[in-house]
């Protein structure tokens, strides 16, 4: 059951990341800097805080709202994390301009094919272990096997533009952790446009899952 990772934390500070880009240049390529070794070294890797589920959204079917899925402490640690990985922050204009990264298998969606990538990162490994140990959790034998960041400032314009997910390409499960700020998904019935929107709240620190 392969799919998809993203994290979508708070914009990146620019001049830090291109702090860490010009401390970390003689990195070999493909490995880790000693700036995203030291960040990954410290995201917390315990299971769930006891009591987190996921739970199903009442008017969406498939789609199920974790909250409280990382704790302050290491949402903190993903950041640093997400800002020490090389090659780092880029600007990029798929579903809307943002900045991001992107790790583990290469999908071309113009030629409708996907490519094995990089093993995913020990860090988002780890998170995806505790998705699968969720009670109740849709995610019990899910496997990624891509993950993006993306990072919004809306001063600079960025957004998620409206689209459906290829799920040919991006498998049967998509997962969403949202870092540093809560947000608004809006879901369009596409086929029926006389049905309202459905707006659901993705709280800080909490994960989203789309079967």
């Amino acid at each position: 059951m392969p799919g998809d990772l993203l994290l979508l934390p708070r914009p990146a500070a620019a001049a830090a990341a291109a702090e860490v880009a010009a401390v970390d240049a003689a990195s070999p390529a493909g490995a880790p800097s000693a700036a995203a070794a030291a960040a990954a070294a410290a995201v917390v890797v315990e299971a769930a805080p006891h009591g987190v589920r996921a739970v199903a959204h009442a008017a969406l079917g498939g789609l199920h709202i974790v909250e409280d899925f990382v704790s302050e402490a290491e949402e903190v640690a993903l950041l640093a994390w997400c800002d020490a990985e090389q090659p780092g922050w880029r600007l990029r204009n798929f579903n809307g301009p943002a900045l991001g990264q992107k790790w583990g298998a290469k999908t071309d969606l113009r030629l409708r094919s996907v490519q094995r990538g990089e093993p995913l990162p020990a860090a988002l490994l780890a998170l995806c272990a505790r998705m699968r140990a969720l009670p109740s959790s849709p995610l019990a034998h899910w496997e990624a096997n891509e993950a993006n960041a993306l990072s919004y400032t809306r001063a600079e314009g960025h957004h998620i533009a409206a689209h459906c997910d290829d799920r040919q390409l991006s498998g049967e499960a998509i997962v969403n952790l949202s870092l540093s700020a809560e947000s608004t998904m809006t879901y369009d019935h596409d086929r029926d446009r006389a049905r309202s929107p459905v707006r659901v709240l993705l709280p800080r620190r909490s994960l989203q899952i789309q079967t």
